[in-house]
């Protein structure tokens, strides 16, 4: 920049936006040098700045190393730095928001927000990867162009990520080719939301774009951004944008010619069909053409409905199916079940060769084959119509059940089961035409009942989805393996290990053949099975499961994401069983550590590692670090849950347990009277955590010489274990205390 004389009052351009507050020249001199001094490669704040890796929607990004922990991280800086108005930082902020509420192996997650030397910076995880169009290309590798179907799996990851942004109602409006990277795993990053469009509650969704203010880059913009119609930017202008980057990976080019004039490409993008992907000297199949030109369509209407559809469709054609793409068409519809049933057609056919009436027949099959493809267009069509309106609807529902959750907590539970029986009813009524986003919604009343402790109601809903997936899609779909995995978690949390596990194994064998091996999916199924070993006493192969859990989840995720405290957790509990807190105690401390570095520490998960590590610390002996952890979680479970909540019991109970070995029963003994009657009315007389915490308080009543008070507790205890099944171990450890304390209690007057 030329500098500017001394005394002189003439200023340099302002940038968009910027005003310039009634600044002397002096102070407008400093200003503009803040503004434009880049920093250098050395240091912004804790921060090694190693490179400039580009600019994002909103900013440039730095590749850096956080000195505090070594960690390479990516830095992005508003580009207006100091001359931001408060339109620009909103569009920051917005960028922060939009990623706090992604976790996705496949978006690239946010770390924390910091203000450094007076502008707001945005701290994320490094990615180290190409844009897929080269990546696809084989420009960086000599082994040339990716196998097509090894980069459809990819684009179909692509898309799931994209989609969980939508479900969280956050549109991208800026997915081109750099802003996914491709790891060298193979694994696609989606990144850079700066110019994200928050939806159904995002506190910075409106007032931030004029109507008539082109928002995106425009070889990939939709032909309704382009024209400024944002009000009528929805999910089907990123389904548009990833079209735009499925037709360039094909061909090697983008829809409409990069060299030409703005205008020229504006005008392109709304009126001109762009050449499919077949005719240009790329061997491609029909049905990638009808993919591409579908998403591509100038009219959203016409395109796919949701990121979700067109992932389905390309996994339709991985599958040999037939596509919705071409759906209409009849022949190739029937021509394509016909390869799919070749076997049997053949048989079919021969036979009916041999008994000499085969023209009769197939036109017969024809006829019927048609009935049923209009029937099929029909429902399509009609499905088409109805989740236009229903998927936003879906996407606020579960909104609603879960801030729902948050609003009873602590509530009367009857006054939970109001506010919970209405949110069902109106998602039932609105969601009657769209049995997969009923589905969908489904789940999440199952998950929030699950939350509140209300387990029955919790097993129903879950059940229902599971139903109603399987009869949409069968066995063999992402989300029948979602509705095992939910549902083997419940009955898991209710301690029904045995009839959890055949569900997590279903899960675990559904994922393992529908999803690429690295995702994070396929992690939760082993994880859970790790779990289900750990319960029968198999503490070494529990480990082992454990560890395999943890490092799928580091590939995916990275070094430091908060979802790596749950495997931890399970290797700490493995280790403690089997007689070693120290070393336990050592992995609940690094759990624990990770969640509350987190930018927004979860408090539930946070106080439910602390009782783990108090766990560990009283295996040591060590209870007066134990203690305040204990004391701390309890207090959490209550403000968050109120007092009918299982995990309060839970706390209630290792805290009364450690007291009692203090010799503190006065304080002791409520505490575990209130976890026993707290366990017996959320899980039932039955469960088997009211065993445990009846032993806890007979041992207090025998030590204290209340031997008919002993003996009634050790009644109850003995009932629940009872129902309980031989093979897991804490239950068996429970059953032989049990007994003995009931010899003691008989032996002694």
């Amino acid at each position: 920049m030329s500098s500017i004389p001394p005394g002189s009052s003439r200023r340099p351009p302002l940038p968009p936006d910027a005003e310039d507050g009634g600044l002397d020249d002096a102070a407008w001199v400093e200003k503009v040098r803040q503004a434009v001094a880049t920093p250098q490669l050395g240091r912004l704040g804790p921060y090694e700045l190693l490179a400039r890796s580009g600019h994002g929607g909103q900013g440039v990004v730095y590749r850096a190393r956080d000195s505090r922990s070594g960690r390479v991280v990516a830095l992005k800086r508003m580009n207006a730095g100091v001359f931001a108005t408060d339109s620009q930082r909103l569009r920051f902020e917005r960028e922060l928001e939009a990623l706090l509420g992604l976790r996705h192996p496949n978006i690239v997650g946010v770390i924390r927000s910091e203000p450094l030397e007076g502008l707001p910076v945005l701290v994320m995880e490094w990615v180290e990867g190409v844009p897929v169009d080269r990546w696809a290309s084989g420009a960086d590798d000599a082994g040339g162009p990716r196998p097509l179907r090894e980069f459809l799996h990819t684009f179909v990851a692509i898309c799931d990520a994209v989609h969980h942004a939508h479900q969280r109602g956050v549109i991208h409006r800026d997915l081109k080719p750099n802003n996914v990277l491709v790891d060298a795993r193979g694994q696609p990053h989606v990144l850079d939301f700066g110019l994200a469009k928050l939806c159904d509650g995002g506190a910075l969704a409106g007032g931030l774009t004029h109507s008539s203010a082109f928002v995106g880059t425009p070889a990939y913009a939709a032909p309704e951004q382009v024209r400024g119609e944002n009000d009528a930017v929805d999910v089907r202008t990123d389904v548009y944008a990833l079209g735009a980057i499925l037709y360039q990976c094909l061909t090697g080019r983008p829809p409409f010619a990069l060299d030409e004039a703005l205008a020229d490409l504006f005008d392109a993008i709304q009126n001109r069909v762009p050449q499919p992907p077949s005719r240009l000297g790329v061997r491609v199949a029909g049905e990638l053409d009808a993919i591409a030109m579908k998403a591509l369509a100038k009219e959203a209407a016409r395109r796919y409905a949701s990121v979700d559809a067109l992932a389905a469709d390309v996994r339709r054609y991985l599958a040999g199916e037939p596509i919705e793409a071409r759906r209409g068409m009849r022949l190739y519809a029937l021509r394509k079940t016909l390869w799919r049933y070749r076997l049997p057609v053949g048989m079919a056919v021969a036979a009916i060769v041999l008994l000499g009436a085969s023209a009769v027949k197939l036109a017969l099959m024809y006829s019927r084959q048609a009935q049923v493809l209009a029937q099929v267009q029909a429902a399509h069509d009609a499905e088409t119509a109805a989740r236009q309106t229903s998927q936003r609807v879906q996407t606020v529902l579960e909104q609603l059940l879960l801030a729902l959750g948050d609003i009873g907590r602590g509530a009367d539970p009857g006054v939970r089961r109001l506010l919970l029986s209405q949110a069902v009813v109106a998602a039932e009524r609105r969601l009657r035409d769209d049995p997969a986003a009923l589905a969908a919604a489904h789940v999440a009343i199952g998950r929030t009942y699950q939350q509140l402790a209300m387990y029955d109601e919790a097993e129903h809903y879950l059940r229902a989805a599971l139903r109603m997936r399987e009869e949409l899609y069968g066995r063999e779909h992402v989300d029948v393996a979602e509705s095992f995995q939910r549902l083997g978690e419940l009955l898991a949390d209710r301690s029904h290990v045995r009839a959890a596990e055949p569900l997590f194994s279903e899960a675990l064998a559904l994922r393992r053949a529908l999803l690429p091996a690295g995702d994070v999916r396929i992690a939760d199924s082993v994880e859970s099975l790790a779990y289900v070993l750990q319960a029968r006493g198999a503490f070494a192969e529990a480990e082992a499961l454990y560890r395999q859990t943890l490092e799928l989840r580091r590939a995916a995720l990275g070094p430091a994401h908060v979802d790596l405290a749950r495997p931890m957790t399970g290797i700490g509990y493995t280790l403690l069983s089997r007689g070693e807190p120290a070393s336990a105690a050592d992995w609940f401390r690094a759990a624990l550590e990770l969640l509350e570095a987190a930018p927004d520490p979860e408090p539930l998960n946070v106080a439910g590692r602390r009782i783990d590590l108090a766990k560990a610390l009283m295996g040591q002996g060590d209870l007066a670090a134990a203690e305040p952890l204990l004391r701390s979680a309890l207090h959490a479970y209550r403000e968050r849950l109120g007092d009918e909540h299982d995990n309060v019991a839970w706390a209630a109970h290792r805290l009364g347990v450690l007291l009692h070995r203090k010799g503190d029963d006065a304080e002791a003994e409520p505490l575990l009277r209130e976890a026993l009657a707290t366990y017996g009315r959320v899980l039932g007389p039955c469960d088997m955590y009211v065993a445990f915490v009846g032993e806890s308080l007979a041992e207090l009543l025998v030590g204290a010489g209340r031997m008919d008070e002993a003996r009634e507790v050790l009644a109850l205890a003995e009932a629940a274990l009872e129902t309980l099944p031989a093979g897991n171990a804490e239950i068996e450890r429970v059953r032989s205390s049990v007994r003995q304390l009931q010899s003691d209690a008989a032996s002694r007057p």
